[in-house]
C-alpha cells in the first residue's frame, strides 16, 4: 500500500511538473509569436543616423534630361511612444549627374512621416526639398520640392547596430510644364549608444 502511495504521488508530482513545463513553454512560444509578428512600442525618442541615397531621375519638360544622382546626409527619427508610427528629419547634399549639363551640387533638407508594420517594414509620404539652385531641374527658383512615398526595413545586427534600407520615389511639385522624378535606394546606418531600446526592440520583431 505504502509502495502504492509513493508511486501515485511520485506519478502525480511528475504529471504537474509535466503540465506546469507544457504551460511556461506554451506561454514563451506565444509570447515569442507576438513578439515576432508584431510591432513593439516601447521604443520612443531620438535615433541619429547617416544616410546615403542613391537613385535616377527622369526629366520632361524645361529641362529634359536623365542623370544619377546620390544624397548623403544626417538623420534624426523620432520614435513616437506607444505609437507605431515615427518621423524622420534630414539635412545633406545632393550632386546629380546629367548626362548632357553641369552636375550640379545642392543642399538637401528631407522629411517623412512613416507607419511601422510587423517585421519592422515602415511606409509613408517623404518631402525633399534641394537648396541652392535650381536651373538644372527646369526651375526658376534656387530650390526643387519633391514629394513621394518612401518604404523601409529596419535589421538589428549582432553587434547590436541597427540599420535601414528601402526604396523611395518622388515627383516634383510647383513648377508648370516641368516634371522630376526621382527613384532610389535608400541606406541608413544608426550612430551613438542611447538607443539601446530601439535596437532591442528591433532585434526581437525581427
Amino acid at each position: 500500500m505504502k509502495k502504492m502511495f509513493i508511486a501515485l504521488a511520485t506519478l502525480l508530482l511528475t504529471g504537474t511538473a509535466f503540465a506546469q513545463d507544457s504551460t511556461e513553454k506554451a506561454t514563451a512560444e506565444s509570447r515569442s509569436t507576438a513578439n515576432q509578428y508584431s510591432t513593439s512600442t516601447s521604443e520612443a525618442g531620438w535615433f541619429p543616423s547617416v544616410g546615403v541615397d542613391f537613385g535616377h531621375m527622369d526629366q520632361t519638360g524645361n529641362a529634359d534630361e536623365d542623370g544619377e544622382g546620390v544624397s548623403v546626409k544626417a538623420v534624426g527619427t523620432y520614435y513616437f511612444p506607444n505609437s507605431a508610427w515615427l518621423a524622420d528629419a534630414g539635412l545633406g547634399i545632393h550632386k546629380q549627374y546629367f548626362e548632357d549639363s553641369d552636375n550640379p551640387v545642392v543642399g538637401l533638407i528631407s522629411f517623412s512621416g512613416r507607419y511601422q508594420f510587423p517585421r519592422r517594414f515602415s511606409v509613408g509620404p517623404v518631402f525633399d526639398s534641394f537648396l541652392g539652385t535650381g536651373d538644372e531641374y527646369g526651375s526658376s527658383n534656387d530650390y526643387l520640392a519633391m514629394i513621394g512615398l518612401v518604404g523601409m526595413k529596419e535589421v538589428a545586427f549582432a553587434n547590436d547596430s541597427l540599420g535601414r534600407f528601402g526604396l523611395k520615389y518622388s515627383t516634383e511639385f510647383g513648377i508648370e510644364d516641368q516634371s522630376n522624378d526621382y527613384l532610389g535606394l535608400v541606406f541608413e546606418w544608426g550612430i551613438g549608444s542611447q538607443n539601446t531600446l530601439v535596437r532591442q526592440a528591433t532585434a526581437m520583431n525581427e
